[in-house]
């Protein structure tokens, strides 16, 4: 079994600290458990230290973000290039096709794939070694990680399985449904839906075939040449979608998607990083400065204040979620 670690997002919902030069992944705001500031791409390396697997991980990063990956990680990391900026298809596609013709990968290995932006607890690492298992009896094309909600949530994606579990710990996949109303997201908790984890397992031969049938090269040098001709499309548009057998294992430990100030802030502490003051009554209110200018924060509560070089951001926490497209109505104004 090989893991791909997708580390090259930029993660716009996480301006002004995100952007171009120094993506979310790299971002040093989560404590460690010695109280020392490490940053996402740290933490699941950490994590997948510690269940044995990063001499199987392959991370892939843009030109830009290499020399930071190896900065954070250290230089024996086996790191992949992207020729450029590309959705997760194209990502995936290249990573299999390097795992296959650069390591000397098998078409019937199993592949899994990893977000960079997942917050969990150690044991989700030991449950995906469970994956290559499923993979295989279940004679599924794709198989996922589904988590048991904690609550009501509209910010992720729902899994629909089928109600009946098998003797091998996984479910048929029925379905998916996209950030649903709340409404329709307490229906789906009520039968048995699942947040989708973003985690990915396939055999290398099924993608190699999807390949092939795009009329692409599944070399791994052939497909980096072509690389802007593979499809700007995501892993879930582009293959998830269109699969017909699907499993997913079902996981009940704690996680969450660090994909917007909402919920990366409840992770962080203390609440205020840089130079900055708050009054005793904003509550639920975090400042991250890094200007040598002070920021000063009285009476109101759960918002997020951040200033930067590259701009300043204050929101309401629970609006933090529309902020990517703020920004690019922002750029669209060449501001």
């Amino acid at each position: 079994m090989k893991l791909v670690l997708l580390s090259g997002g930029s993660g716009k919902r996480l301006w002004p600290l995100s952007n171009g030069r120094q993506a979310k992944q790299f971002l040093k705001l989560l404590s460690d458990e010695n109280g020392h500031l490490h940053s996402m791409l740290q933490r699941i390396w950490r994590q997948l230290s510690k269940a044995n697997l990063t001499d199987s991980t392959i991370i892939t990063a843009g030109k830009m973000q290499v020399d930071l990956v190896r900065d954070q990680l250290g230089f024996n990391v086996n790191c992949l290039i992207e020729p450029s900026c590309r959705d997760t298809f194209p990502s995936i596609a290249l990573s299999t096709a390097y795992l296959y013709s650069c390591q000397e990968g098998d078409r019937n290995e199993v592949i899994v794939v990893l977000p960079v932006d997942s917050y969990v607890e150690d044991k989700f690492y030991e449950e995906l070694k469970k994956i290559d298992r499923v993979i295989n009896t279940s004679g599924a094309d794709i198989a996922l990680v589904g988590v048991n909600p904690s609550h009501l949530s509209t910010k992720y994606g729902y899994i629909v399985p089928e109600k009946e579990q098998t003797k091998n710990n996984y479910l048929r996949v029925l379905g998916f449904e996209e950030k649903p109303t709340p409404l329709r997201a307490s229906e789906l908790i009520n039968v048995g839906a699942l947040w989708n984890s973003g985690v990915f397992a396939f055999k290398t031969g099924y993608i190699l075939d999807i390949l092939e049938q795009m009329d692409l090269p599944t070399e791994y040098e052939d497909l980096n040449r072509k690389y802007r001709k593979l499809p700007n499309i995501s892993f879930d548009y582009q293959v998830v979608e269109k699969a017909r057998n699907i499993v997913v294992v079902k996981y009940e430990g704690f996680w969450k998607d660090l994909g917007t100030w909402d919920d990366l802030t409840e992770e962080i502490n203390p609440n205020i990083m840089g130079l900055g003051k708050m009054s005793k009554d904003s509550i639920n209110t975090h400042i991250i400065n890094q200007l040598d200018i002070p920021i000063l924060v009285l009476g109101v509560s759960n918002l997020v204040v951040i200033a930067s070089p590259d701009g300043v951001l204050v929101t309401d926490k629970v609006a933090s979620v529309r902020l990517k497209e703020q920004i690019e109505e922002l750029k669209s104004r060449e501001m």
